[in-house]
């Protein structure tokens, strides 16, 4: 099994060895791809929103693969790992 990363106290981190991922476009935003510092210096504009503990939610603009287009977008991270990234659009309030 290939070793990905690393945690250093209370976050995850890329080995230096490993090349961090090509991030272009919200679809290159994939879930455990990418460590925050990778993912938030893709955005625009990125804006922490929410906080607690570990966890930190992201808003700012990438573009869209099939239309070109900046869009708004939301990232989560816990222990500095992307959880998940979509579309700001398609959020729902709980």
């Amino acid at each position: 099994m290939a070793r990905l990363g690393y945690a250093w106290g209370q976050r995850l981190g890329r080995r230096p060895d490993m090349t961090a991922p090509r991030i272009e476009t919200l679809e290159d935003l994939r879930p455990w791809g990418s460590v925050k510092g990778e993912a938030l210096g893709a955005l625009t504009d990125a804006e922490k929103v929410d906080e607690f503990s570990y966890y930190e939610l992201y808003e700012g603009r990438i573009r869209e693969r099939r239309t070109g287009e900046l869009i708004e977008v939301l990232v989560e991270f816990d222990v500095e790992l992307l959880q998940w990234a979509m579309p700001a659009s398609e959020a729902r309030e709980p």
